[in-house]
């Protein structure tokens, strides 16, 4: 503390004599712990080039972007130039490396997202290796140079690498991504020792307490914080598991506002109890046809609920729905492509539908939809997602004439057509028979427990030796799964994960359940006869209730009609809701199943459509805008409690106290004027404000530090006046000082200094 003054004060704009060594050292710790990150999540380690090659290039702009001084500032040129050079002597190369980079980060995108990616072609005749080099350096080096300038920098470059590991965090959540632990580990501590270094432990604020510590908690908080969705989890036994597990957890706040009166695969959850009485939803009205409106689909048995095909699988397959969705097939609408194949009449009823209690991600689709919007860049084709940050509780859907359960007929006729060279119809079919090739290789997976328990419940049968027929396999399920009893309630009385495996419980040991069992078992009792077969939750409405919606008004989607069943992958036609105790099951000979066609899609064939740029662009200008209202309201909030906090030590009641504070203040702020104030008397500051702006405002400077200098060693009372006329002078200088400010600079005064 200064004997003369009464106070000291660090200013993070004065030279703290940092050493190059320390920036460095600093920059490659924060160069190395990013490179890492970035590097193994965009699968760049997929490349065949050495990593040791680009990172040393990173560590040497690293070291120019540190701030080179005396002779050998002439690398700065040096540095400048050489990227200038390669692109105007090899352009061509570091094009080609660019195209061949973004495949193989499209490729690892379409493992987190499970979304089609465009191709970029590569030329045959250029070497592939020195292309990826040379393209490879640019983003390198100008990485590392922007390390080594945040190593070097101020305030807001130390702020923005604090925040650099919560937001890999995040984002790799929002991939689903895994992050690299030891990269991770080496951001954090890049952080704290860019922190250490930029605000030593002595530095002190105006109000006397140290800022050094309160970083550090600021930095734990924010990387708590960025955790907080993993802490929150139990069970979980590693990092992937908690970021899936967030990530469910954040689908959860986004989707299901608008109640749950179903699972949604996960029977560990209960439902919301569902208004009205359940119904049986397999059961088939005598008189009219049945309309299946099918939300979550359950791809993947867990043993304990059901779970879509992960982002990893379903990129195996995005040549071919890429394929698929360029000839305009997409297996939502796989009814009404049939039908336009087999020159049906177009009798389309539109409704409205209304999602008054259940999930709002994704669209409750019937089976017959037509002429609605799909998302050409989604791999898969079990269900139609929801837009918007909180999904669509409102929609219109078209339905083509007929119904799912007519799957006989449309057999029938498809059989026909074929066996005539319809060419719509084989030109259906090639496309149903690559569909059919992603059905087979994904519906027909059982778990080792699921299989044992099912061959335990079905001892006695005796299966043909070849293939079960679609006919045949029905009945079996029929027939076994009619010995259980059923219940109308929709919540899952099973005790949970503790008691064993789900359908284990269900066939062994309750041997009673809602509708949620039943479609279990039938769905997993399909795959063990070799039928393709998903599980399936949604709502059911009659052939009349939905003209009775569609002529007075949206149709209610609610708990009167909610429930699960199976459904079934019939060859040609498509999936089709298992109907339990059907009219008729004897079906003539299937003669035509012997006509699938080796069909391989086009190697490459991909391509990005305007509209799926334009959805990606949207998501991220999204979450861009969502991050900027977040970090407004942090400064908002930071604003707000340190100008309480100013305010509150500025008006205590003791004018001696007041003077003594507010002329700290004073000299705090001079600085932001370019007048700092390195120690020693006050009054030293008098030309360098005489200087910077008028003699006058010097003049009442000084008057100013002589009431001060009374206030402190005087031992008098200090009157009021005295007390009025600093006050006055701080805010007659805070308002020249914001006059003469630019707009950047007078943001930066206003919400990061928070000195206006």
């Amino acid at each position: 503390m200064d004997n003369h003054t009464g106070f000291h004060l660090r200013f993070q704009d004065e030279d703290r004599g940092d050493s190059f060594a320390q920036r460095y050292i600093t920059a490659l710790f924060l160069f190395c712990g990013t490179f890492c990150c970035l590097w193994f999540t965009l699968g760049l380690n997929g490349l065949p080039v050495n990593l040791i090659v680009l990172s040393a290039a990173g560590g040497a702009y690293c070291a120019i972007g540190c701030g080179l001084k005396g002779r050998w500032r002439f690398l700065y040129v040096v540095a400048t130039a050489a990227p200038i050079v390669l692109l105007v002597t090899r352009g061509i190369y570091v094009l080609e490396g660019w195209n061949a980079t973004s495949n193989q980060i499209f490729l690892t995108l379409e493992g987190y997202l499970g979304r089609i990616l465009p191709r970029y072609e590569v030329s045959e005749t250029l070497p592939q290796i020195l292309c990826l080099y040379l393209f490879l350096l640019l983003p390198t080096v100008a990485l590392g140079e922007l390390c080594g300038r945040v190593a070097g920098g101020g305030r807001t470059r130390l702020f923005v690498s604090i925040l650099l590991v919560p937001l890999l965090w995040i984002a790799a959540l929002f991939l689903r991504a895994p992050l690299p632990l030891a990269g991770a580990a080496v951001l954090v501590a890049a952080g704290l020792v860019l922190a250490g270094r930029r605000l030593p432990v002595k530095s002190i604020l105006v109000d006397g307490r140290k800022f050094f510590p309160r970083l550090l908690a600021l930095t734990a908080a924010l990387i708590l914080i960025a955790l907080i969705p993993a802490l929150l989890l139990r069970d979980i036994a590693d990092a992937t598991s908690a970021r899936r597990a967030a990530a469910q957890m954040i689908h959860g706040i986004r989707y299901e506002w608008n109640g749950r009166i179903l699972p949604e695969g996960d029977f560990r959850r209960q439902p919301d109890t569902a208004e009205g009485d359940a119904r049986m939803y397999w059961a088939v009205l005598e008189s009219e046809k049945a309309h299946y409106f099918r939300g979550f689909v359950g791809e993947s048995y867990t043993g304990s609920g059901w779970a879509q095909l992960s982002a990893e699988q379903r990129a195996e397959y995005a040549t071919l729905f890429a394929w698929l969705h360029g000839r305009g097939f997409y297996g939502q609408n796989q009814y009404a492509s049939l039908a336009d194949a087999l020159g049906l009449p177009e009798d389309v009823l539109e409704i409205q539908v209304d999602n008054a209690e259940a999930h709002t991600g994704y669209l409750y689709t019937p089976y017959e939809l037509t002429r609605n919007a799909h998302d050409s860049g989604r791999i898969g084709d079990e269900s139609l997602p929801a837009g918007g940050l909180r999904g669509e509780a409102a929609y219109t859907l078209a339905l083509s004439g007929g119904s799912a359960l007519d799957d006989e007929g449309l057999y029938r006729m498809l059989a026909s057509a074929y066996r005539s060279g319809n060419p719509a119809a084989m030109e259906y079919l090639t496309a149903e028979n690559a569909y059919r090739s992603f059905v087979y290789d994904n519906y027909l997976d059982l778990p080792d427990t699921a299989r044992a328990a099912i061959a335990r419940f079905l001892a006695g049968l005796e299966l043909p030796a070849g293939e079960l027929s679609f006919p045949d396999a029905k009945l079996v399920v029929n027939a076994y799964l009619s010995t259980l009893g059923y219940t109308n309630a929709l919540e899952t009385p099973w005790p949970g994960v503790s008691s064993g495996d789900f359908l284990t419980y269900f066939l062994e040991g309750n041997r009673e359940g809602s509708s949620i069992y039943f479609a279990t078992a039938a769905t997993l009792m399909f795959r063990y006869l070799g039928i393709p077969a998903r599980y399936v939750e949604g709502f059911r409405f009659t052939r009349a209730e939905l003209e009775a919606a569609s002529a007075n008004g949206p149709v209610s989607l609610g708990g009167a009609n909610a429930g699960a069943w199976a459904e079934v992958y019939r060859d040609g036609v498509g999936f089709v809701p298992f109907v339990l105790n059907p009219p008729d099951l004897h079906l003539p000979d299937q003669e035509w199943q012997s006509m699938e066609q080796e069909y391989i899609p086009p190697e490459g064939a991909s391509s990005g459509t305007l509209a799926d740029w334009q959805n990606y662009f949207l998501r991220i200008l999204g979450a861009l805008l969502i991050l900027l209202l977040a970090a407004a309201l942090a400064l908002v909030i930071r604003r707000a409690l340190i100008r309480r906090r100013l305010r509150k030590r500025l008006s205590v009641s003791d004018n001696a106290i007041a003077v003594s504070r507010i002329t700290a203040y004073l000299v705090g702020a001079l600085s932001y004027a370019g007048v700092h104030y390195q120690r020693g008397s006050l009054f030293t500051l008098r030309p360098a404000l005489d200087s910077g702006f008028d003699r006058q405002l010097g003049e009442e400077y000084e008057a100013v530090i002589r009431i001060q200098q009374a206030a402190l060693f005087s031992g008098r009372e200090t009157a009021d006046g005295d007390r009025a006329q600093v006050e006055a002078f701080l805010g007659g200088f805070l308002d020249r000082l914001k006059e003469r400010a630019s707009t950047v600079e007078r943001l930066r005064l206003t919400w990061v200094a928070c000195v206006l």
